[in-house]
């Protein structure tokens, strides 16, 4: 099936300077800088198990940090911790804190500038790719991004997309089974980390994945399998009646 890329969409250009509504010049726009250290704050207390000297940084990052941003980006705030210096496991610190935020991302409808503002929790002993990234609470440049000129093999990248999006069509069409969307979710997810560590964020596999993310794509897939789980889980009022009658 051919999927039809609408321009906006596929927004990948490089952008003259930083967004004007965000920066003031290089730095960080004060009114935006204090409305993010108040969203971080309120974070952080819902994160409960932080204390303030736990938390290393608060850092602003993703395409809004640089000059590939869009209609789609969203205002990615994180914030730094050494997972290392809490107590627990690790695997079950990373758990707990992409539930809490999963769940303060979906409560709340946060904009600044017209662009959402997303909270996540970053371990300060994992690799970030990023190549813009601003210190909120040191209000100056951890990685400052440099505006290049960038060539993106854009027939490769729709032929990825189509083919992905052909993939998750099929699979709704033929009535597929959970695990089959859990498994192409895998699969895209995998795509792209492979993307990030081999080319960065301006790899065919970064941008695929943008696309079917500004798309609904990904979302879609959860939806699919999480729907499935739940009906799994669950147990039908009428078929409960029946099967009390015979007893």
């Amino acid at each position: 099936m051919k999927i039809k890329v609408k321009d906006d969409l596929f927004d990948i250009s490089i952008k003259k300077q930083l967004h004007p509504g965000v920066w003031d010049g290089g730095s960080l726009n004060f009114v935006v800088r204090e409305k993010l250290l108040e969203i971080a704050k309120d974070f952080i207390g819902h994160l409960e198990i932080l204390d303030p000297e736990d938390v290393e940084d608060i850092r602003f990052t993703g395409s809004l940090a640089n000059y590939n941003y869009t209609s789609y980006s969203d205002l990615d705030l994180h914030v730094v911790v050494d997972f290392e210096n809490l107590l627990g496991d690790n695997k079950f610190i990373e758990s707990f804190f992409r539930a809490k935020k999963t769940v303060w991302n979906n409560k709340h409808d946060i904009r600044i500038k017209g662009f959402d503002v997303e909270l996540y929790v970053e371990n300060s002993n994992e690799e970030h790719y990023a190549t813009g990234i601003y210190s909120v609470l040191k209000d100056d440049w951890v990685k400052k991004p440099k505006r290049q000129s960038i060539k993106i093999d854009k027939k490769t990248v729709i032929k990825k997309y189509e083919d992905l999006v052909d993939r998750f069509k099929r699979l709704v069409k033929k009535r597929a089974t959970e695990e089959d969307f859990r498994s192409l979710l895998k699969k895209i997810i995998e795509m792209r980390k492979g993307g990030l560590e081999e080319g960065g964020e301006y790899s065919t596999e970064n941008i695929v994945f943008k696309l079917l993310r500004r798309s609904g794509i990904i979302t879609k897939i959860v939806n699919a399998f999480s729907a499935m789980y739940d009906k799994k889980l669950s147990l039908d009022e009428q078929k409960l009646l029946i099967e009390d009658e015979e007893y």
